[in-house]
């Protein structure tokens, strides 16, 4: 009999940044226990390895972790281990404190890395913890049978071998060829976890379980990272007509109605650049930083997606060095509309103190440097499209232009007249190595100076779009981020977010 787990806590935090509503886990609980669901999946135990907020379902403690299990009444209770984040060294305390609470432990597995991951699947066992291998990439061709023989006969009791892809541009004749070997060659029960890119994920899974896997994996709508997962409603449909599991239709369609609003909110599902990227094995959280900031279009997202794919990476000078002799302060002005309104003591400012000016962004920018002698531009995405609207005027009083550290998909159109005036900043503190924010782009070059940094501008987004707080979430935690590392930040106009601040008006007051 096929077994499922439904990850819809785990994956679907992608979106939701590991937070959710006590109300919709207590709702997805409840209906989740009427249905023939075997596994229900709540979330990450991982340590506090980056200095970059995630929430409850991505660090889960004890009390959380046991409060789950009682209210699954006799439901099995997974938890992802992300590998790259963890040591063997550290599984016994991260662990056994759980270890009564919990029936599996999954591990993300990087076929590269699968020797460390048997070491920490070693320490879990030791635990009394029955584990799967999630391993990943199966699109890829890097899933060979060099691999796959690693963990076969890496002399551990593995419950689960899962194949996962990762990118959802797997083909059912790479799911069979794979689930065939290892059943052929090993007594593991297999497990399938399938993407919904090129919207194969049910067809996959039909082949998965048509060669004999053991258990598959789901989301309530396809709730997950990038493109989405199998949808736990059409599994359950699919496996009821053909007579395999017995289902009520009622409760599985309330809980479908539970994640309607998030799904309204998030829009998750693929799309052409999810499709090109699945189609081109590209990274799903790549893709998704980049629509879910909006700050692409989707034919730029495309454009990038394809660079990717061909190697096509445009090179700038990289800024090491900073002359900051001269610089009293730093001064990084935003988008809101704070800038405006106060833009006369802006001025008042400027001509009191020797600032350094980041701008990060091109919307005020004819105002802005009629009344600056220079200025830096720090931009990505749409904003670099823009240049090709700025005066020459105000281009020839720009310092430098600092583009993220990925500049793909970048027409040269854009910044022709510029491009002498274009840098990278080299190696980025930053921990995410996706993020292309103007604000975190301004933040790394302003820490080159080693001096104050006002802000002007950074009045917070509209919590009335998921676009607003995605970008509320993803600035704080870059301020935090700088802000940890010892820099002085003060926010000279009003914001929302969490900053230090001051007044610009006190400041100018004559």
């Amino acid at each position: 009999m096929i077994q499922l787990l439904d990850c819809t806590l785990r994956d679907g935090g992608y979106y939701t940044n590991w937070d959710f509503d006590k109300s919709v886990v207590n709702d997805y609980v409840k209906y989740a226990c009427q249905l023939p669901l075997d596994y229900i999946e709540i979330g990450y135990r991982n340590p506090l390895k980056e200095q970059i907020y995630k929430g409850e379902y991505f660090h889960l403690d004890q009390d959380k972790i046991r409060q789950l299990k009682d209210q699954l009444k006799g439901k099995k209770v997974a938890l992802m281990l992300d590998a790259k984040f963890i040591q063997p060294a550290e599984i016994k305390n991260l662990l056994s404190p759980i270890k009564q609470d919990v029936d599996l432990i999954r591990m993300a597995v990087n076929p590269q890395d699968v020797e460390r991951c048997i070491e920490l699947g070693s320490e879990i066992v030791k635990l009394g913890i029955p584990i799967a291998f999630n391993l990943m990439y199966i699109s890829t061709g890097v899933i060979t049978p060099a691999v796959l023989d690693q963990i076969i006969h890496c002399g551990i009791p593995i419950e689960f071998l899962y194949l996962v892809d990762s990118y959802g541009g797997a083909t059912p004749n790479q799911v069979k060829e794979l689930v065939n070997y290892i059943k052929s060659n090993s007594n593991f029960k297999v497990g399938f976890h399938a993407h919904n890119n090129l919207e194969m994920a049910l067809a996959n899974t039909i082949v998965a379980i048509d060669e004999g896997v053991d258990i598959i994996d789901a989301t309530v709508s396809g709730m997950g990272r990038g493109a989405g997962n199998l949808k736990t409603e059409l599994l359950l449909t699919y496996l009821l007509a053909r007579d395999t599991i017995k289902c009520d239709m009622e409760v599985l369609g309330k809980l479908v109605d539970v994640f309607k609003p998030l799904m309204d909110q998030f829009n998750w599902g693929t799309n052409l650049p999810y499709m090109i990227s699945g189609a081109m094995n590209i990274p799903q959280g790549t893709v998704m930083n980049w629509i879910s900031t909006d700050r692409y279009s989707e034919n730029d997202i495309v454009g990038k997606v394809i660079a990717l794919q061909n190697d096509k990476l445009p090179g700038f000078s990289k800024i090491d060095q900073i002359d900051n002799r001269k610089v009293e302060k730093v001064m990084i002005i935003g988008g809101g509309p704070s800038v405006m309104h106060n833009l006369d003591k802006v001025v008042r400012l400027l001509q009191t103190t020797n600032y350094k000016v980041l701008i990060t962004g091109v919307k005020d920018l004819k105002e802005l440097s009629a009344q600056m002698r220079a200025f830096s531009l720090c931009i990505s995405g749409k904003q670099i499209h823009a240049l090709k609207s700025v005066e020459a005027k105000e281009k020839e009083k720009i310092d430098e232009i600092i583009l993220p550290n990925d500049t793909l998909g970048i027409e040269v159109n854009d910044i022709q007249d510029v491009v002498e005036k274009c840098y990278q900043l080299g190696n980025i503190s930053y921990p995410d190595s996706s993020e292309d924010s103007p604000l975190m782009l301004a933040l790394e070059f302003a820490e080159k100076f080693k001096k104050e940094v006002e802000l002007i501008g950074f009045d917070g987004y509209p919590l009335s779009s998921s676009k607003g707080q995605i970008l509320n979430r993803v600035n704080q935690e870059i301020f935090n981020h700088y802000m940890n590392k010892g820099m002085t930040l003060t926010s000279l106009t009003n914001s929302s977010y969490s900053v230090p601040t001051s007044s610009i008006h006190a400041m100018t007051m004559n």
